[in-house]
């Protein structure tokens, strides 16, 4: 089979239609099928006809719903083969400078990184003093070059978090910039919209790397000039895409209006331009605030909505920076309005007055295991926070000794990211512990894990 994207689309379709076969076979309708994978009948459907990508775990449940050995598992695995031998087989345009593989341990130090980072930025014209006397002429070549940099700075952020990159890729971005002064540089009409989507993407990879790390008013700085040059490139889906960004910003930072408002300006502007994915991401950030906010059905519809898109996603008609956006990110969303849910509810009890539970918290937990089984391998970071919504989702689904146990397992891996957003969201879990901090096991979690005591010096 040649390993291209059309024979890929056509294997994925062939392992749902087999897995439509044994499931009516086996005298399984598509809802009571659904109800024993934990997936919703639509999923299924989009599944059985090779819209959704379902995780490995799923197909390995189907082989033992279906008494169908590890067929459906080998075809999935041979379907993941075919997708990384392409990936492989990719290779860059002429002239790009590359470097650190994707998807591989690089195996080199923070400093060791950074250095390597640098000098392929300054061997494509990016970086601090780059530019030089005169008016520089900026062709496609240094286009091309200005995007595989911001890939490779995507790659790694998304890998080793934000505060590795913060000041570099600042540089980065803002040498990139005096690209668009026409008293510094010269482009030609025919590149003027390519150059400045561009330099959108880098300003905006330079915002959310500032953003990871808490330098909030340089991201809010680097997002604003992104949104300005996405703008001017007439790039609606990246234009989108910085106003998500933002609203990323804002809700953590608990500015819940204005995340919704942001969001959903973002989603009206962009209107009929809109793409699967990029509207889906977009539903779920809404629903995301909606539910901070109470609104508990509005935010189930935007979350059916993103849902609905996704199943129609086809990276090939997505833009190169969205094809991060996995089933993980969708069910994350879906943990993280359920965690909120279970939130409004506990703080809505009264007590001595006895009061139904509608099993939020099991829910965030089990959308939560979802995500971190969808993620891709490369996306360390988003594990790492969805690890930590794990901790808290099963302290609201009142379970606190595997809370503990999920929280001494995540304590292990939240140094291999230099991530501002983690250590916070790390600070902040004692907040869903309430009456089960005051046991032992979880205040010695707390003690040592969270708020370990300083030296004195």
């Amino acid at each position: 089979m040649a390993e291209d994207p059309v024979s890929i689309e056509q294997a994925r379709a062939a392992l749902g239609s087999h897995l439509a076969a044994l499931r009516a076979a086996a005298g399984y309708t598509q809802a009571t099928f659904a109800r024993l994978t934990f997936y919703g009948r639509s999923s299924i459907a989009n599944i059985e006809t090779g819209r959704q990508v379902a995780t490995r775990d799923f197909w390995t449940l189907c082989d033992q719903l279906l008494s169908s050995g590890s067929l459906l598992t080998a075809e999935h695995d041979r379907l993941i083969d075919l997708r990384s031998k392409h990936s492989l087989a990719f290779q860059p345009a002429s002239g790009l400078v590359t470097a650190l593989p994707e998807h591989q341990d690089t195996g080199l130090s923070g400093d060791e990184l950074l250095t390597h980072l640098a000098r392929v930025a300054a061997a494509c014209g990016l970086g601090p003093n780059t530019l030089g006397r005169g008016r520089r002429r900026i062709g496609q070549t240094d286009i091309t070059r200005l995007l595989a940099v911001t890939d490779l700075y995507r790659s790694v952020d998304r890998e080793r978090g934000g505060g590795t990159l913060r000041q570099n890729l600042a540089d980065v971005a803002e040498s990139a910039t005096l690209w668009l002064d026409p008293e510094l540089a010269i482009v030609d009409p025919p590149n003027e919209q390519r150059l400045a989507s561009a330099v959108a993407g880098v300003r905006l990879m330079a915002g959310w790397t500032a953003f990871d790390a808490g330098y909030y008013e340089d991201s809010h700085r680097h997002f604003v000039l992104a949104e300005r040059a996405a703008v001017k490139a007439h790039d609606p889906l990246l234009t989108a895409r910085v106003r998500y960004c933002q609203t990323r910003q804002l809700q953590h930072r608990h500015h819940n209006v204005d995340a919704l408002h942001t969001v959903q300006f973002a989603r009206t502007e962009l209107g009929t331009s809109a793409t699967p994915a990029v509207l889906a991401m977009l539903l779920g950030a809404e629903a995301a605030s909606l539910a901070a906010l109470g609104r508990s059905n509005d935010a189930r519809r935007r979350l059916d909505e993103a849902s609905t898109a996704f199943a129609s996603i086809n990276l090939h008609h997505e833009p190169t920076w969205m094809h991060f956006y996995d089933h993980g990110e969708l069910c994350a969303q879906y943990g993280r309005v359920y965690r909120d849910f279970a939130r409004k509810h506990d703080m809505g009890r009264r007590p001595g007055v006895p009061k139904p539970d509608p099993q939020y918290g099991a829910q965030a937990v089990h959308w939560v295991e979802q995500a971190l089984a969808g993620f891709s391998t490369d996306s360390i970071r988003s594990s790492i926070l969805n690890r930590i919504g794990l901790v808290s989702a099963l302290m609201l689904a009142h379970a606190p000794d595997e809370a503990v146990t999920a929280g001494y397992e995540l304590s292990a891996l939240v140094g291999t990211v230099a991530s501002h957003r983690v250590a916070e969201r790390v600070r902040n879990l004692p907040r869903d512990f309430g009456s089960y901090a005051r046991r032992p096991a979880v205040a010695e979690f707390t003690s040592t894990v969270i708020s370990p005591p300083r030296t004195m010096t």
